[in-house]
């Protein structure tokens, strides 16, 4: 009987330790959604306080954003399908990861009218991201 009610209790912590350990993805999960639409307003504050003439040091900037990106859609792909269950990530992963994945390859060697446009695009990424933000935060 003793071995029973020993079995009984481990088993009630498991379940109980595995419900905190959901609940706590469930809020990293509320975290990541918040942490990108607060990173997609950053992006487009910055964007907008930059002058027509754009240097090239700006990539230092877009890099720690890009990192950024990466970070929070790694910590959503972390989760476990359980802490996700009923909310579809995959429009803010992937607006994460193209974030994450802006190609600042030829922004050094552009005039600064091409610069201007590439900032453009990024802050279209950084829009995405915010919509994408929005609707998970809605089905979560």
């Amino acid at each position: 009987m003793r071995t029973l009610t020993t079995s009984l209790s481990l088993s009630m912590l498991l379940v109980l330790g595995s419900c905190a350990s959901v609940d706590t993805e469930r809020n990293q999960m509320m975290t990541s959604i918040n942490s990108a639409e607060r990173l997609s307003g950053e992006i487009t504050s910055w964007r907008a306080g930059l002058s027509v003439d754009v240097p090239a040091t700006v990539i230092d900037t877009i890099t720690a954003f890009k990192d950024r990106a990466a970070a929070t859609e790694s910590t959503l792909q972390g989760l476990s399908a359980e802490a996700t269950s009923g909310t579809d990530l995959t429009g803010l992963t992937q607006a994460l990861r193209t974030v994450a994945e802006f190609d600042t390859s030829t922004f050094t060697a552009a005039s600064p009218v091409a610069r201007t446009a590439l900032l453009d695009q990024f802050e279209g990424l950084a829009r995405n991201l915010r919509v994408s933000a929005a609707h998970t935060r809605q089905r979560a």
